[in-house]
């Protein structure tokens, strides 16, 4: 796109450092380094991921084309969670903690690297194609920021799991929303689950 070249920071977030996305990962755009200061000047923790999005943004790669969404496939996405992460989370999940994840592409790759054998979250790179819809059992992510998702889409699916599908077709069907921006450069909400949830 032009417009990369012209505003080539707008496709990236201010904790960016390796190359290798296709797409930002477009819930992380929302914060600056102020914002992040003030959640760690509250007490939260923050960590990072390497996350390179596969071309998901793009509506036409994660339009639900079938009737059954559980029937769906979705591209693979390379991820590497380093062990201070690992032990970052694995931490706050056995002090009662939430963990927050910022984007489904981030939620995707914790729970691709969560082990079942060791019931913890792991430090581990790879390729995950792990599709998240309602049923699907969380495992380490508890609340959700994401932008506002087109229906019928792998990231709106995604969503429902996290705020119920009949909560989220209630918020969506709303006036406030109807102003709102949606996809990439829009607007975002922020999920959080009551204790016990997902």
């Amino acid at each position: 796109s032009s417009l990369f070249y012209k505003y080539p920071d707008a496709y990236r977030s201010v904790f960016s450092k390796k190359y290798g996305s296709l797409e930002i990962p477009s819930a992380g755009i929302h914060f600056t380094w102020d914002i992040i200061q003030k959640i760690k000047d509250k007490g939260g923790l923050i960590s990072f991921i390497t996350l390179h999005v596969a071309s998901t943004e793009m509506l036409s790669n994660r339009k639900i084309q079938t009737k059954c969404v559980e029937d769906v496939t979705i591209n693979e996405e390379y991820y590497e969670v380093p062990q201070a992460t690992a032990d970052i989370i694995n931490t706050a999940k056995q002090n009662g903690g939430r963990i927050f994840a910022v984007g489904t592409t981030v939620t995707r790759c914790l729970e691709s690297a969560y082990s079942t054998e060791h019931n913890c979250l792991k430090a581990s790179s790879g390729w995950t194609a792990l599709y998240i819809h309602p049923g699907y059992q969380l495992k380490v992510v508890d609340c959700l920021l994401t932008n506002l998702h087109q229906p019928k889409t792998t990231h709106m699916v995604l969503t429902g799991q996290f705020a119920g599908v009949d909560l989220l077709m209630k918020a969506y069907a709303s006036e406030d929303i109807q102003s709102c921006q949606f996809d990439m450069f829009g607007d975002c909400m922020l999920i959080i689950q009551d204790e016990g949830q997902g």
